[in-house]
This record gives structure tokens, sequence and C-alpha cells, in this order.
């Protein structure tokens, strides 16, 4: 005789609005697959962004992404990258090499006080004017 309550069986119990989101969410990470190969001839570091962050992608195509944005070198992708908490050492790894390429390509370095991109040149920050 089996003994429960009555909440005892709802993690079986599938929402429609679920398998819609779940199938959306497919449907837009096949799409950037597709937009990543040509994303580093556009200079569009949106696509490689979104896929990097996206949990749900494989590793084998994050890694890529990370490698097209060092090729696209925008400066925009520092803060995104630098706010994600990466649950794999290595993805991690490779987003700080792509942000290490851009500022490098840039001539920018962070500041290691304020964290905000300075030239690397500078003798003293200009947001918090700490001397460096």
């Amino acid at each position: 005789m089996m003994v429960g309550n009555a909440d005892a069986f709802k993690a079986s119990v599938i929402s429609k609005e679920q398998i819609i989101a779940q199938n959306e969410r497919y449907q837009r990470q096949k799409e950037l697959l597709a937009r990543l190969d040509s994303c580093v001839e556009e200079k569009d570091a949106t696509t490689p962004l979104a896929i990097l962050l996206s949990e749900s992608t494989s590793k084998e195509k994050r890694r890529k992404a990370a490698a097209c944005l060092e090729k696209i070198g925008d400066l925009s992708i520092v803060d995104p990258l630098r706010n994600h908490n990466f649950r794999d050492p290595a993805l991690e790894h490779a987003a700080n090499a792509a942000i290490a390429a851009v500022l490098k390509q840039h001539f920018k370095k962070e500041c290691p006080y304020c964290a905000e991109l300075i030239k690397v040149q500078a003798k003293r920050c200009m947001h918090c004017q700490a001397d460096l």
C-alpha cells in the first residue's frame, strides 16, 4: 500500500507552458549556433556572448564562442563576462583569455581598485584617482 500526501506526485506533472518555453529556448539556441560562424566577419559580439553565457549550450560551442569574441575585439564584452559566474573553470579561463585579448587590442587594462577600463599607460585611475 502506497502512503503519500497531496503533494507527493506533483513533480511528475508537466506544464505545457514549460514545454513551450523550453522549445523556444532550444530554437533560439539553434539560431545563435547557426550564426556563430559568420559573427566574426560581421563584427557581431552579441551572438557569441549569448552562446558563452548560456549554461545549456555545449562546452565545445561555448569555447568556440570565446574564441570568436577574441577575434571580434569588442570592449562591450568585458562587463557581461566579468559579472557571469561560470560553473566550469575551463570556460572561465577561456572568458578571461578573451577579455585579456580584447583589452590588449585596445591598449586598455582594468583598474585593480575600481575595475574600470583605463589606458595601459595610465599612472593614476581617472575614475577612482588611485595611484597605479
